[in-house]
């Protein structure tokens, strides 16, 4: 005779929790390979990644893993396959970078034949299914216990609370001065086109007229300022003197390179929290780069397909992502990706204002910054296509996109509101070609060190020599003048807006002589003027 219904339905049911049932050592294997690589990461970077960024990024592969588990399971309906499975899937596929990225090396293949050579062996040998979960729980354990114990014991961590302390007490809150000079408070949009050249650098360098975008922006209402320079030379010192109002506290504190309070300062800087306090929302759009991915006072980040740093150079460097490639499926290439993500919040930003209360939009765009992803009409390059044009090909047609669909989003945003202020800003220019480095496939690495006490003016202008315009609604047409320094933009926009009596600091211009001593700087405003005074 036939089974009944019911016991059919009982059996299903006893199947499926067998399949989703927690057998041996699989979860604690689980959380030990989901940390593992965000540690690693963490240890190598402790001056450029936060805590909170590692334990994101761990908790986010333990559910990524959790989910892999379930869906293997129902495949293969054996636990004691599966669960050794998923934890070589993460070895073989994206730990494999992490630990030697030269795939010549004796390293790198002696990990390819330890993590693979167990799988076969899975469906062959009763033993190895028994013998490889604990194998591999007393080497994920030494290894985390290993990198923990090396991230506890660094030295990184004696100097921060000094220079957290000074950050904080050289950028005290911003208070309100009674009523605003207007009636209502404007939206800002302040947008940043990381590593934008400015005119003169694009003609002498690029060999590019930039003239056409220029006045374009000044028939829309733009003061541009033509002699620009950045205050700083990299992104992170850049945007948080912006943010902050004044420039960054020089040779106070400890010297050390660890960037943390910095980014700190950028992520929550105390524009922020002036203007939530007038009722602003907030909004973010950052890029791939941690410090400005997220904010903790932003009311609405948005970082499109952008994961944490704790996980973006195992993911990017993966042997599973090149595997896909090989196969043409391409969707989850980081080229790609980004590309995406640059027209992605183009169009996002034309949706950010809100009728109910004022904006303040931050949108930093790492373009025409590399890597060349994107040529004039925002069709994606490849590979191939970048490696077939010169670099200054490259990034003049990343620029001259950056120009189309700034033009297209600004024309949106004044339809919208005639009233609102925008603020076009490069944070940098781009790298003199000698220091360029790779520049089509490379992302978040330093580029070939630089002796900033011997660095050519010519060079030093081209990467301080900036974008700088600003639309000013209802005020004085020459506020921002010829040099005008970003490190005084807000002032002048919360002086002119907001009633505070805030005066525009002297202009000066500075190098941080060396990533070992980040908080030692260099003033160089007289090598960056001197060619331009005469």
């Amino acid at each position: 005779m036939g089974r009944t219904a019911g016991t059919q339905v009982v059996g299903g049911w006893s199947r499926m929790k067998s399949i989703l049932s927690l057998p041996g050592l699989w979860p604690i294997n689980l959380f030990l390979v989901a940390s593992l690589g965000p540690l690693v990461i963490f240890r190598g970077n402790l001056n450029r990644i936060m805590i909170e960024t590692t334990v994101s990024g761990i908790l986010i592969l333990l559910v990524v893993l959790v989910g892999l588990r379930m869906l293997l399971a129902v495949v293969f309906r054996r636990p004691s396959i599966t669960d050794p499975l998923v934890v070589l899937f993460v070895l073989c596929g994206f730990y494999n970078s992490l630990f030697s990225s030269d795939r010549s090396t004796l390293l790198f293949w002696g990990w390819q034949v330890i993590v693979v050579l167990p799988i076969p062996l899975l469906f062959i040998s009763p033993s190895m299914r028994q013998v490889l979960p604990k194998a591999l729980c007393l080497f994920l354990g030494i290894m985390n216990g290993i990198m923990i114990v090396n991230i506890v014991q660094h030295d990184v961590w004696g100097r921060r609370s000094a220079l957290r302390a000074v950050l904080g007490a050289h950028y005290p809150p911003l208070q309100a001065n009674g009523e605003a000079v207007t009636s209502s408070r404007p939206d800002i949009y302040y947008i940043i086109f990381d590593r934008y050249a400015r005119a003169d650098q694009l003609a002498r360098v690029y060999d590019f007229d930039n003239s056409n975008f220029l006045d374009t922006l000044r028939k829309r209402g733009f003061q541009v300022s033509g002699r620009s320079y950045s205050a700083y030379q990299r992104t992170a010192h850049s945007l948080a003197s912006t943010l902050n109002l004044d420039y960054l506290p020089a040779a106070n504190g400890p010297s050390s390179n660890d960037w943390i309070p910095l980014y700190e300062q950028l992520r929550a800087p105390r524009l922020y929290s002036f203007l939530k306090a007038e009722g602003y929302r907030i909004v973010t759009m950052g890029s791939w780069w941690e410090p400005t991915r997220t904010s903790q006072l932003a009311d609405r980040n948005d970082s499109y397909f952008a994961v944490p740093e704790s996980l973006r150079p195992m993911v990017e460097g993966s042997a599973f992502l090149r595997g896909l490639g090989r196969m043409g499926i391409t969707w989850l290439d980081p080229r790609e990706r980004h590309c995406a993500r640059i027209k992605h919040k183009f169009e996002a930003l034309k949706q950010a204002g809100s009728a109910a209360e004022p904006v303040f939009v931050f949108a930093h765009f790492l373009i025409p910054h590399p890597p060349y992803v994107i040529d004039a009409d925002g069709v994606f390059k490849t590979v191939d296509d970048a490696h077939a044009s010169s670099r200054r090909s490259n990034y003049i047609a990343q620029l001259e996109y950056t120009n189309k669909a700034a033009l297209d989003l600004i024309d949106v945003l004044i339809d919208q509101n005639p009233k609102a202020v925008i603020i076009l800003q490069s944070d940098e220019g781009p790298w003199p070609d000698a220091y360029a480095g790779e520049e089509i496939t490379r992302f978040g690495e330093d580029v070939t060190p630089v002796d900033w006490n011997a660095i050519a003016p010519d060079d030093l202008r081209e990467k301080m020599a900036i974008l700088n315009a600003m639309r000013l609604p209802g005020k004085p047409a020459a506020l921002i003048g010829d040099g005008f320094s970003p490190v005084n933009t807000f002032r002048v926009i919360l002086r002119e807006y907001f009633g505070l009596p805030l005066q525009d600091l002297e202009t000066r211009n500075w190098v941080f002589v060396s990533d070992n001593s980040l908080w030692q700087f260099r003033d160089v405003q007289e090598e960056l003027m001197g060619k331009e005074s005469r």
